[in-house]
């Protein structure tokens, strides 16, 4: 049966309505989800840091804590990547990076007035828009999500044992009773060798997407195979049919999997380092990574040990609006105020949902939970200056550093939220690099202790 489906685009500042078949629309954007861009000379190579020679269990051990020589001192990074940055040392001896991208960086009120995601080719503005229309029409205003239509728009990939993009993906049962698994993603031509574990946490609200998912599939495959890594990717329960705290009990709850050496051994490619662990995550992910790692930082572990935490333009809110909030709302795709009261009602208990300064929804707000005291790992924080959270994020970078913890800020000042699901921008690609590079460093400090 073909059923027409009416698809709102944006184009500039009309507003066009197209009118689909579905069955093809389905299939284009399957092909559009799954796209992976090629290598090609003009890009950096990514084989020049060896990972796998930092992850060698000899030297097995905490992860150092940053330093600095002197307040307040600027240095500026030359090699192999593709463009320059500059690193600024504060007396608590946190790193504050942000990449030049451009000849000169918008400001918040330019970026009002222009969205970047119109340079964007014209396939992906209609992925974006149907996307948008489809969150919106599946979340519905009491609080409750269309599963039916969500599983008819579900476009999924199974394991393949068989590499594709030099990759071999499976999938490891934690616990059937709450469905709780992860997907494994193993770099073939790397397999044998000592690599960093990567523990990924996907985006989407809280309430929407898996593992399996062809974007966020596509996406770790590409992590696996260019930083390289071991990437275990988990499927956790999704509101709001489960509420907080059983997202975080799950992510928490794969750890504790990982760190008992048999599940280890029958889980993880043999050579795999569990004492070098990276927490990563995007959007809600990257909410997901924070808590998880400060949960991470108060239990023994046995073998297993967080080094570092990569949080990709992760989800926060609070009770106040601000700026990038009321200057992006209606400009910039996936997220508007509406729908992210939406996801935080989702996600909290009910009786808690209406306290948007709940210390799960701001992390660093006036409920903030002290992580001074806490070995709390070396971080990445990505953000994006058209993204509708930037505020939150640039507040948690700030935070984290008065709490005494190395941060990385990695600033695409003309980017969007979600550019990074897109190979074939710069961007995406440029972020490849800047996370392997953060994990070399991290784990050179650990090989030094």
């Amino acid at each position: 049966m073909v059923v027409l489906m009416v698809v709102p685009v944006v184009w500039g500042k009309t507003l066009s309505i197209s009118i689909c078949r579905f069955d093809s629309l389905s299939d284009r954007l399957r092909k559009s989800l799954t796209y992976d861009a090629a290598d090609n000379t003009n890009k950096p190579d990514f084989r020049e840091l060896d990972l796998g020679s930092l992850v060698s269990p000899l030297r097995a051990g905490p992860a150092a804590s940053s330093s600095s020589s002197s307040s307040g001192s600027v240095s500026g990074r030359t090699g192999s990547g593709p463009r320059s940055a500059v690193t600024v040392n504060n007396h608590s001896g946190n790193h504050i990076r942000k990449l030049i991208l451009f000849p000169s960086q918008i400001s918040m009120e330019a970026a009002a007035k222009t969205t970047p995601w119109f340079s964007l080719p014209w396939k992906r503005r209609i992925l974006f828009s149907v996307v948008s229309t489809a969150i919106a029409v599946v979340s519905r205003r009491d609080g409750t999500v269309n599963r039916r239509l969500v599983k008819f728009l579900d476009f999924r990939t199974p394991p393949t044992t068989k590499p594709i993009n030099g990759v071999k993906t499976y999938d490891i049962v934690v616990d059937s009773s709450r469905k709780l698994w992860f997907r494994v993603f193993v770099p073939v031509q790397h397999a044998v060798e000592h690599l960093p574990v990567l523990v990924f946490f996907h985006g989407g609200g809280f309430v929407y997407l898996a593992p399996d998912k062809d974007i966020y599939d596509a996406f770790c495959r590409r992590i696996a195979r260019k930083l390289p890594a071991i990437v275990v990717s988990v499927n956790y329960r999704l509101a709001p049919e489960h509420r907080y705290p059983e997202q975080h009990d799950d992510c928490f709850d794969v750890l504790k999997f990982l760190d008992d050496e048999e599940n280890c051994l029958e889980s993880l490619p043999e050579k795999t380092n569990i004492s070098r662990c990276f927490l990563a995550g995007d959007s809600a992910g990257g909410n997901l990574v924070h808590h998880v790692a400060q949960r991470a930082c108060e239990f023994n572990f046995q073998r297993l040990k967080v080094t570092g935490m990569l949080s990709i333009q992760p989800f926060f809110g609070g009770e106040e609006r601000t700026n990038s909030e009321k200057q992006f709302e209606g400009r910039t795709p996936l997220a508007s105020l509406k729908q992210t009261d939406w996801y935080w009602n989702a996600i909290m208990p009910p009786g808690e949902s209406n306290n948007r300064d709940h210390p799960i929804i701001n992390v660093s707000g006036p409920m903030a939970v002290d992580i001074s005291k806490l070995d709390f790992p070396a971080t990445m924080v990505v953000v994006a200056g058209f993204d509708f959270l930037y505020d939150w994020q640039k507040r948690y970078c700030e935070w984290l550093k008065k709490s005494g913890v190395a941060v990385d800020v990695v600033e695409y000042p003309k980017m969007f939220h979600a550019f990074y699901v897109f190979p074939e921008l710069p961007e995406s690609e440029q972020l490849m690099w800047d996370v392997k590079e953060f994990i070399h460093k991290v784990l050179m400090k650990v090989c030094l202790v």
